[in-house]
Parts: C-alpha cells; structure tokens; sequence
C-alpha cells in the first residue's frame, strides 16, 4: 500500500509540476543514453572480433592481387594464420601459429604481417606450426637497400631485441641512417621488397663497414596475425640449384 500510495504521489507531482517533470525527464534522459551507450560499447566490443577477421582477409586478398601483378612475385601464393604462442626474450625465438600440413603450410615458408618479415617455418604438423623468429641466430636473409641494388644479409647477434645487422654490403655502397632495407629477391623465401626496418647505426673501420644495425619495423614481442608466404616453384629451383652444385 505505502508503495502504491508514493507512486500516486510521483504521477501527481510530476502532473502538476513542471519542474520536477522536467528534472525528472532530464535524469530519465541522461539514464537512458548512459544505458545505450553502455550497450553499443559491449555490442562494439564483441564486434570487433569480427571486424579483424574481415579486414585480415580483405588484406588478403589483396597482397593475393598484388603478387599477381607484380611479374616478380607470379610464384608466390599467401595464406593467413594467427600466431597463438610467441617465445620471445630468449635467443632462439620461436612462435607458434595455427595453420599446419593441412592448410598446406611447409618448412622453409616465409612469414609476413603487414609491416614486414616475421620468420620462417621450421616445422608443422597438421593443425599448427613453428616459425623461427626474425631474432633468431640460425636465419640469415637477402637483403637490399630499398633506393638501391646494394645487396646484403640479414642476421641477429643476440643482443638487442629491436635490432638486426646488415652484413656483407659493399663499401662502394652510399648509405644513411634512415635508409629503409627490404627483402632482396635473391631468396627463394621471400618475394623482393618486404620491408624489415630502417639503418639505425653505421660503423666504418679502414673504408669497410664493420656494423650497420637495423631497428626492425615489427615489434616482435606483439605480434599476432601474420602472412604464409609459399615459393610455388620452391622444389624446382632447389632441383635445379642441387644439379648445379653436382
């Protein structure tokens, strides 16, 4: 009774009083737009899931197009997986993805993401499969100058987790802090010109380049959605390289 006695009371005042009706209206209105903001940002959130797994394959397919029309990279074929463990601060760094032998994912693929080289598969099983990180002393890559055809290699001395050296460029080579280096081509990995980082230090002893390090475009402690990349004449250049050797 006392509750159906205070809710006529409410009906009636807000009647005959314009301004507790107007205070009223305004706190419902502030109520219910902090509710509906709530909602869209819950609703937002669980969206955004979805919206990821769109715009991964978006990408997808068109890195897909891209390699179709660039002539230099017709052999490539590209696959998307996610990295779901990632050992990192050690010197053999290795991650994890979940693609295998079923997704035809092999050893010696690439592994790319949108801002450049991530590793190289070293083993899968069906469903999953093991890359070895960029900041990893067994993988070396060709690499090259972006503004020039100033060819080196690729490697990691263990030291910092940002950076890798650029050995093996000639001294007849003009370079400068800054200067992007990508991957060379020369490799049967990777396609020519995926980004790796930007020259951050350079050493000269006797007219020679004793050290140029590299500040990597990846932060490879964060890394979560990547690229396959798959070298569809792979077999045959190796056929072919091993015949050449014999």
């Amino acid at each position: 009774m006392f509750l159906v006695l205070e809710c006529i009371g409410l009906l009636f005042t807000l009647n005959y009083h314009s301004y507790q009706r107007s205070k009223y209206i305004n706190k419902s209105n502030a109520f219910n737009a902090v509710f509906q903001e709530s909602v869209f940002g819950v609703s937002h959130y669980f969206s955004l899931e979805k919206e990821n797994e769109y715009l991964i394959e978006e990408n997808l397919e068109l890195k897909r197009k891209l390699y179709r029309v660039d002539n230099n990279l017709t052999s490539f074929e590209i696959e998307s997986a996610k990295v779901i463990d990632n050992k990192f601060k050690g010197r053999n760094n290795i991650l994890l993805i979940d693609k295998g032998s079923a997704d035809s994912i092999k050893t010696d693929m690439g592994v790319i993401n949108a801002k450049g080289v991530i590793g190289i598969v070293n083993h899968s099983s069906k469903n999953f499969s093991s890359v070895l990180s960029i900041l990893n002393p067994s993988i070396q890559l060709n690499a090259r100058l972006l503004n020039s055809n100033y060819f080196g290699t690729i490697s990691w001395n263990s030291e910092d987790y940002n950076t890798v050296q650029l050995e093996d460029i000639p001294r007849e080579a003009l370079i400068s802090k800054g200067d992007t280096v990508v991957t060379g081509g020369r490799s049967v990995i990777f396609p020519d010109g995926i980004p790796i980082g930007v020259i951050s230090t350079i050493e000269n002893v006797n007219n020679r380049f004793s050290r140029i390090d590299i500040t990597l475009f990846n932060d490879m402690a964060n890394i979560r959605d990547v690229y396959v990349v798959e070298n569809k004449n792979l077999e045959e250049i190796l056929e072919l390289e091993k015949l050449e050797d014999e």
